[in-house]
């Protein structure tokens, strides 16, 4: 079985949400609470999607990351006639690292959103144990304005943590085509065990 099929009931359910979310964005038109716009994170190893399930405003997209913390970065067009046009704002979202109910795996859930489609999104998070790198998952979506991705540890070690994360997106045609951010979450202690 892929293990991109086997995702846990919370991942669907958080996955499903997401889905929802969107449709109500695009059967509304507007969104009275920007937060009901935002993606919902997956958890569990390996949780990836790269969906489009409606675009967010760009007053959306700067209210959720500003709501969560999140990174804005925006790609704009090139071009001297073109030096005033509105870009495509992005935010880039790292959640905290928690620790798994059996307390055997540390993760953290990320994700990169746009208020347009782009031609290539990526978000890599990344976790690290004692300044080294313990876990990072790479995730990638063509023609989309979202993808999401956790890290995993599988094997929890007692010590102190941080998340990083990285964010890509490119817009081809624009001027630079591909623009990147990255965020450090807070070091956080970790005593393994149930």
């Amino acid at each position: 079985m892929s293990r991109h099929v086997r995702m846990s009931r919370t991942t669907w359910r958080r996955v499903a949400v997401a889905v929802v979310a969107g449709a109500m964005v695009v059967a509304a038109g507007t969104v009275a609470n920007p937060a009901l716009a935002a993606p919902a994170q997956p958890a569990g190893a390996g949780a990836a999607s790269a969906v489009t399930p409606g675009l967010a405003t760009t007053e959306q997209i700067r209210a959720m990351a500003a709501a969560n913390g999140g990174e804005v970065f925006v790609i704009r067009p090139g071009g001297r006639s073109t030096q005033a046009a509105a870009g495509i704002t992005c935010t880039a979202w790292l959640g905290q690292l928690y620790l798994s109910n059996s307390g055997a795996a540390i993760s953290v859930d990320s994700y990169v959103y746009c208020d347009d489609w782009v031609d290539a999104l990526s978000v890599r998070p990344q976790i690290y144990r004692s300044g080294n790198q313990v876990a990072d998952a790479l995730r990638n979506g063509v023609h989309t304005n979202i993808v999401f991705s956790t890290a995993t540890v599988n094997a929890c070690v007692a010590g102190s943590y941080f998340a990083a994360l990285t964010a890509i997106a490119a817009r081809y045609g624009y001027n630079p085509p591909v623009i990147q951010t990255t965020k450090r979450g807070l070091d956080q202690n970790f005593s393994c065990g149930t």
